[in-house]
């Protein structure tokens, strides 16, 4: 056997793993349906850029209230300590745990006024991602398009 009979199927194994890197010139996703324009594609790249905002938006958004919920449950936690220790005699102590209670009061309708924000934060981006996935997801686009938008044309 030649040696270069060994490196035959080595050599035909490479040309068939690099022959979908010449086939550049293809759309770039697999299932049916018209080209993307370039306006189109460039509309649906910056819907799923907006998107991505919007998710690392809501992840924030989550953290702050998930920072306010535990801060209300370690303040109740401790006002419950507190009323308990607390002598009902001694008026300034119980006038200390009302305006303590209050003020956890306040702090819970503040949390409590957030929440419809940030569920209308969530049913936009659920909205956005569903018209994104009608109008852009798994369509064909020329990768030229996309990489002429990429380098801003």
């Amino acid at each position: 056997m030649r040696p270069s009979d060994r490196f035959l199927p080595v050599a035909l194994a490479l040309a068939l793993l690099a022959a979908p890197a010449f086939a550049a010139d293809k759309p770039a996703s697999k299932s049916g349906g018209k080209l993307l324009t370039r306006d189109e594609l460039r509309a649906c790249m910056q819907q799923e850029q907006g998107n991505k905002a919007r998710a690392d938006e809501i992840v924030k958004f989550q953290a702050e209230l998930d920072q306010g919920k535990t801060a209300i449950s370690q303040e109740d936690a401790a006002l419950k300590a507190a009323v308990a220790g607390v002598n009902p005699d001694d008026e300034a102590a119980v006038t200390a745990l009302k305006a303590r209670a209050q003020a956890l009061d306040d702090q819970i309708d503040a949390y409590n006024r957030r929440l419809p924000q940030f569920n209308d934060l969530t049913q936009s981006l659920e909205a956005s991602r569903a018209e994104y996935k009608a109008k852009c997801a798994d369509r064909k686009y020329d990768e030229k398009d996309y990489f002429a938008i990429k380098r801003g044309k």
